[in-house]
């Protein structure tokens, strides 16, 4: 009964697939699959790494001296998880996972269970597949790990270097000797095989000093770069699978190009990289320097590959496209402007994911760095970010799409939610991501409308989940009109996710006062009956009068509901989650207050410190606002 299934998903998926896809894509895909053939033909004949008949031909192998701009590090990160490096046992997302020998490269930490080794583009690994989530296994594998092991080994000083190089050298050497070319789950995302290719050379590149020039490493990062670059160039993402893959795809052919021009192909894979960064970046980076994925965690990677391929061709005199330095510095910007307290709340899909490696500071944090605007907005992105001025209340009400178009992929249904931070800890969450290909239940919560600061109709989401990374139905969000005045930052938003389903249009109305109060005013024009929800998820609540809800110092009430109940760690259905971490989740507070009846219905939310500070009037005022800018 188990095949038929398996058989059952994959037809749907790809039919769903090729309703989004164009005719020259529909093409392109047909010669993908004649490619993706003749790789399992190479497979089938024993595809092995290329041999290397000198390493010191290779100007990168044989340097002294860096070949590779220094990024900045997070020194006390990296010495909190030192011991970790050391023993081989960095973790996978949070899960347990210890190099043990080649076959640890296979295990998925996660299940605990074998992932196969044949030839990759038969591994089954979407969600449901019997081994475990693929993103799980992959994290080790990207070695990016070995970067911490690098900077143990250059210093000299630490008696542990010795150590942390012959670490290094023999891990990455295990790695390819467990993961032959075109050999198991490692290859199945050419993503994958990009990080792979610029974490090691960086890693070589930092402990080149300790690192003998007859090792083993130096021929087989010339196999790595070969092998991963050719099947790179191969399996490009493009056309609807277009997204942060390709640009990852496009920096992994760029550093292979740059740092080996003594291979075939370098000149080729430089120019491929280079050019479809330049298509893709001005794409994915809006003109405001927000991200069209809708994910600012993916916009943090996409911004950071950017940046390092930047660095890389400026350190080789090579030109730099234009549509690459606006993507660095406008990301930077929004990124900036979207953070509170340093920490950047992670909008839409996000797995833990970095260019290069987690001790790398964030390229958008630079030393002496302005504060942002108490008011920004950006239209393009469709994110306003709220600062209050006597007391640090930070809020991000999102009025942008779903996501890139056609599947919008890593996008959650939350048009119009609201986060809020107050003195750098959050208030209301947004509860984050959790899993890709794990229980298709989670996969689904965390990406709905419910699992977010916003309203449900009908207990319907804002857009039609379609597959784990597909909707339909995408959504038109905007702002109307945001402005300050007395102390008040206003804003209202709409958007139409319901109204071609059950005829109900969304109007929210955010109000932040400047000494620390939040108003967030809810309309749901119709004409018809409907069932409203509308969800406040807070890291921990507890009813402290009827309609009024108390969370930590914080006292939040609802107006207008029929009834309020507060769901935490609930599995069935889902509810009262948080995942602070791909693969981790944890209980919280989630309120639902709730209203049956007919449209049109408002609902008010204030939040303020407990007890309660404010006047009806300066309630009313805001309400009033709100009202006349419908008009």
């Amino acid at each position: 009964m188990q095949e038929p299934r398996a058989a059952s998903r994959g037809i749907s998926w790809y039919l769903r697939r090729l309703a989004l896809m164009q005719p020259r894509e529909i093409v392109h895909r047909f010669a993908e699959q004649a490619r993706l053939q003749r790789m399992r033909l190479e497979f089938s004949t024993g595809a092995t790494w290329s041999e290397v008949a000198s390493a010191p031909a290779f100007a990168f192998c044989r340097a002294e001296s860096a070949q590779l701009p220094e990024p900045a590090w997070d020194e006390a990160l990296l010495a909190a998880e030192r011991d970790a490096l050391l023993r081989a046992a960095p973790g996978a997302l949070g899960f347990d996972w210890q190099h043990e020998g080649e076959s640890s490269w296979h295990v998925a930490p996660d299940t605990g269970r074998a992932w196969p080794r044949g030839f990759f583009g038969g591994i089954d690994y979407r969600g449901g597949n019997p081994s475990g989530d693929a993103r799980v296994v992959w994290e080790p594998s990207r070695l990016q790990w070995l970067v911490g092991l690098a900077l143990i080994a250059r210093r000299q000083a630490d008696p542990r270097a010795r150590s942390a190089a012959d670490m290094l050298e023999r891990l990455l050497l295990s790695w390819m000797a467990a993961n032959p070319p075109l050999t198991g789950v490692h290859y199945v995302s050419s993503m994958e095989c990009a990080l792979r290719l610029i974490a090691v050379v960086h890693a070589l590149d930092l402990a080149r000093a300790s690192l003998p020039r007859d090792s083993r490493v130096w021929p087989a990062v010339v196999q790595l770069a070969a092998a991963h670059a050719g099947l790179i160039e191969r399996r490009l993402s493009l056309h609807s699978s277009a997204g942060n893959h390709t640009v990852a795809e496009a920096a992994g052919l760029v550093y292979a190009g740059v740092l080996f021009p003594e291979l075939p192909a370098a000149r080729r894979w430089r120019e491929t990289g280079l050019a479809l960064l330049a298509a893709e970046l001005p794409r994915q980076v809006l003109a405001d320097g927000g991200g069209a994925e809708q994910a600012t965690g993916y916009l943090w990677f996409v911004g950071e590959l950017a940046a390092l391929v930047q660095s890389l061709l400026i350190a080789r005199n090579l030109p730099v496209p234009v549509g690459l330095q606006t993507a660095v510095t406008g990301s930077a910007a929004f990124l900036l402007a979207m953070a509170a307290g340093g920490k950047l709340p992670f909008i839409g899909d996000y797995d833990d994911g970095r260019a290069l490696a987690r001790w790398m500071r964030p390229y958008w944090q630079p030393p002496g760095a302005t504060v942002p605007a108490a008011r920004a907005t950006f239209p393009e992105a469709g994110y306003t970010v709220l600062r209050s001025a006597a007391a640090d209340w930070h809020v991000i009400v999102d009025h942008g799409s779903l996501g890139m178009l056609p599947a919008c992929g890593h996008g959650h249904a939350d048009a119009l939610a609201v986060l809020l931070q107050v003195d750098g800890k959050p208030v209301l969450l947004d509860t984050g991501t959790f899993t890709y290909s794990g229980e298709p239940q989670w996969r689904a919560w965390f990406r709905s409308t419910a699992a977010h600061n916003t309203v449900s109709i009908n207990g319907q989401d804002q857009a039609e989940q379609r597959t784990a990374f597909q909707w339909a139905g995408a959504f038109s969000a905007e702002c109307v009109r945001v402005g300050s005045a007395n102390g008040v930052h206003r804003l209202l938003a709409r958007h139409d996710g319901y109204r071609a389903r059950t005829g109900v249009r969304h109007w929210r109305g955010v109000a932040l006062h400047d000494d620390g109060f939040l108003v967030v005013w809810d309309r749901l024009d119709g004409s018809e009956e409907a069932d409203i929800g509308l969800h406040w998820h807070l890291p921990a609540a507890e009813q402290a009068e009827p309609g009024t809800w108390r969370s930590g110092r914080f006292a939040l009430e609802v107006r207008g509901s029929q009834a309020v109940r507060c769901v935490t760690g609930s599995g069935s259905p889902p509810g009262g989650w948080y995942s602070a971490r791909y693969g981790r989740k944890e209980p919280v507070s989630s309120l639902l207050a709730t209203w049956s009846g007919s449209l049109p219905h408002e609902l008010i939310t204030c939040i303020d410190s407990h007890p309660r500070r404010v006047s009806e009037a300066v309630v009313r005022d805001d309400i009033e606002q709100f009202r006349q800018w419908m008009q």
